[in-house]
Order: C-alpha cells, then structure tokens, then sequence
C-alpha cells in the first residue's frame, strides 16, 4: 500500500503534470568510420548493416557537406551544438533546419567515453572542438595535414596535455623502486592515465625498466633488453584484456621472442643450484622431528620408555623466600580456574580472591610496586623486576604522569636527570623493553 499526501492528491485529481525536463536533451552517438552500432535478427544482417548507415554524427557531416552553400549558418555550429538549430527526423535519419526559434532550445550531449575506448575518444574531443566538418577526414586535418589518427590530431590542436606529469612519475619512481615495480608502474600509466605518447615514455624510461635484465645477463644487446621488457609489459597488459598495440608500444618479433624465451630459461637454470639448496635445507629442518621419532620409535630401547606427565608445578615448589607459599598457592587456583574446579557462580564469569584485588587507586599501586623506591631506585635489577601493565594508552599515560611525580615512570615517560625510563620501542640499535637510567 501506497501513501500520499493531500497536496500530491489534489495534483493528480486535476490532472497536473507530474514532472517536466527543459530544455530537451539529444544523446548524440559517436563512433568511427563504418563502425556505426548495428543490431539485427538471424538472418537480417545485410538490411540492418544498410539502416545503420546514418546515424547523427554521419548526417551532420553530411548536412555540412551537402548544405553549406544554402546555409552558411551549418558550418559554424560545433556538432554538441547542432541540436539547438536543427532537428533529428527519426524516420529519414536526416537533420532538418528548425523553423522558428523554440524558447527552451535543445541542446546535445555526446555519449560519455574514456581514453580506454582508444581512437574514437579523441574523436569525440575533436567533435566539441571542431566546427563544421564535412567528413571524417576533414576532423583529422590540422593546417592541410591529414593525421593517421584522431589523437595525433588533437596533439597537433594542442587540446591534449603533454606527458611531462608522467615523466616526472616514472624519473621519481627510477631513484626510489626497483625495476619490476618501475614496470608495474607503467602498465598502470597505460592502463589509467592515457599517456599522449606512450611509445615515446616508453622509449625514455627503458633503462630504468630493464636495469635488472641487464645485471641478469651479460653483454646483452639493448634490442633485446628492450625485447624482454615488451614481453613483461606484454604478461601484465593480457592480464587486464590489453595488448601491446592499443597503446602504439612495439611489437614483438617472433625471433625476439624466442630468444628472450632462452634467456629467461638460462637465468632460471642459474638458480637452480641455490633453489635445490635452500629446498634440501629446509626440508631436512622440516623433516628433523619425524626422523628422531622414527628413530627413537624403532630402538632396542623404545620399550624401556615411560611417559612422565608433568602434574607438579615444579617452579611454583622450589619458590623460596616469603612470597613463596603465597606464589604456590595462586598457581593452584589458576590450575583449577583452567581445569574448570574453581568456585563460583555458575553464569561465566570467576571471582578473583580478594588477596589479588587492590583499589583503583594509582599512587597505592605505585606505591605497592615500587615500595623500597627512595632507598634502591638507583639498583637496575630491582628496577628491571618491576613494571605495571595497563590495557589501554589513556591509562599508560596516567600511569606515566603519576610515576613521573613519584619519581619513576612505569612504561615510559619524558626522560630526566636520574629517572629510570622504560623504552617501549626499539631505537637504532637499542631492543624495545629495556629500563635505562637517564644521566
């Protein structure tokens, strides 16, 4: 069930529109030449390939070309602007000339594409920039030049950046990365961020990229250090559906192929030694248990063996000193609490002895602590004995600050003359949980 409101009921019983768009928006298509989208039936592939023929880019460059002279006015309108003077006529897939001025014009809009479509990106770019095209031809010509592609032109147009953010990317990457990151780098370049020249990027960063070919194999030729470098950018491109070509990189010859194909095989015979060296020592650490217990196992005297089970805390019996019944006697309730013989309530939770509780109070537990602390603060191994734990930084930091005015500092606080300081982190060469006395 739906509910509305008073207002909207009283706006749908009269009948008032519920929504309107203005001004009116026309998706325009765009792809290269003869590469218009055909949908068609089984059967039906030679008609629709003919009704595609036109669409709104291939009826604006012939509007241009065929109209021009009747209406000068065609040639000077951007095609995303054609829609505010022109009209589409689905029927005949032709644009003809509105008859009056509408007071909300149309305006176009140019299906969205990315750097990853490839060439007919750079065509759409020339679209909102060029105006009055009679072919496709005529978008790839800059001052009397036909460009091979749509990207060359808009480089000679200057409506494309230059790749000097990717070189400063890659030169910062070849002082701090090694080379099969620098790699990684760059197919992310291509993959991403749409260089202008990648061949071009590619060519002044090959050194950086193949630093490692060159130390793995010796005198090797720079067409083949290039060659083993296209084959990996070559693996990690395949891996997102890409191929050397789309960006304009170099192909790789089938000889060259081959031949990095043996010198990769040689490198990994060089390792082999090391590889089944490294393997035979961990397997014989790995394997040094099972062979003493095969061993002992299968000895005369396996059967004059006895399993002792530890039942005693033996520890907890040779405590000597006053804490020593008192150290016995917690050790045997923590092996009942583990044992699940401890007293208490039976919904989860355990009640600690009341000998093993103190007030939350932080100067009693310094002072429990630290009891002795004017007449031994300066003994290390008395200091290094005693410390007190916190679940959490805030009260690190209380206990810090207490500490600090009691003349101590628990775990750790702004050091002073003659104050015992414990070092959470490790610094240059000095382990972290040592106590130190600042001088």
């Amino acid at each position: 069930m739906r509910s509305i409101g008073a207002s909207e009921a009283c706006w749908r019983l009269f009948d008032v529109p519920m929504s309107q768009r203005q001004p009116n928006v026309v998706a325009l298509q765009v792809h290269l030449e003869d590469h218009q989208l055909v949908y068609f039936e089984p059967g039906q592939e030679r008609q629709a390939a003919q009704a595609a023929r036109r669409t709104h880019l291939t009826a604006w460059l012939e509007y241009n070309r065929e109209s021009a002279a009747a209406d000068p006015d065609c040639r000077r309108l951007l095609y995303p602007d054609f829609p505010s003077r022109y009209t589409w006529q689905a029927g005949q897939k032709v644009w003809r000339k509105r008859r009056q001025q509408q007071a909300a014009e149309a305006i176009g809009r140019v299906v969205s594409l990315s750097p990853r479509h490839g060439d007919v990106f750079y065509l759409r770019v020339l679209l909102h920039h060029v105006a009055g095209a009679a072919s496709f031809e005529e978008l790839r010509t800059v001052d009397g030049v036909v460009c091979a592609t749509y990207r060359e032109a808009c480089c000679l147009r200057g409506l494309l950046q230059d790749d000097r953010e990717w070189e400063v990317t890659m030169e910062d990457a070849a002082h701090a990365q090694m080379p099969a990151q620098i790699r990684r780098l760059f197919v992310t370049l291509l993959l991403f961020c749409a260089p202008a020249d990648p061949s071009e990027l590619f060519r002044r960063h090959l050194d950086a990229m193949s630093d490692d070919f060159g130390r793995r194999h010796r005198d090797l030729p720079d067409e083949l250090r290039a060659a083993l470098t296209l084959v990996e950018l070559e693996r990690q491109l395949q891996q997102a559906g890409k191929e050397l070509r789309d960006f304009g990189l170099p192909e790789v010859t089938p000889d060259q192929r081959a031949r990095a194909a043996e010198l990769q095989q040689a490198a990994e015979l060089r390792q082999l030694p090391r590889l089944i060296q490294e393997e035979l020592e961990y397997d014989a650490a790995a394997l040094r248990d099972q062979v003493v217990d095969a061993c002992l196992r299968r000895s005369a005297l396996w059967r004059h063996f006895i399993v002792a089970p530890l039942l005693e805390n033996m520890r907890a019996r040779r405590a000597a000193g006053p804490d020593g019944p008192e150290l016995r006697a917690f050790c045997d309730w923590l092996l009942e609490l583990g044992e699940g013989r401890a007293e208490g309530p039976e919904d989860g939770f355990v009640q600690l002895p009341p000998h093993l509780v103190m007030d939350a109070d932080i100067d009693a537990v310094i002072d429990w602590v630290f009891d002795d602390l004017a007449g031994r603060h300066g003994d290390r191994e008395w200091m290094a004995s005693r410390a007190v734990l916190a679940p959490r930084n805030t009260r690190v930091d209380e206990l810090n600050a207490a500490g600090a005015e009691a003349d101590v500092s628990p775990s750790g606080c702004s050091p002073q003359s003659g104050r015992n300081v414990y070092l959470f982190r490790s610094v240059e060469r000095a382990p972290a949980g040592q106590r130190y006395s600042q001088k």
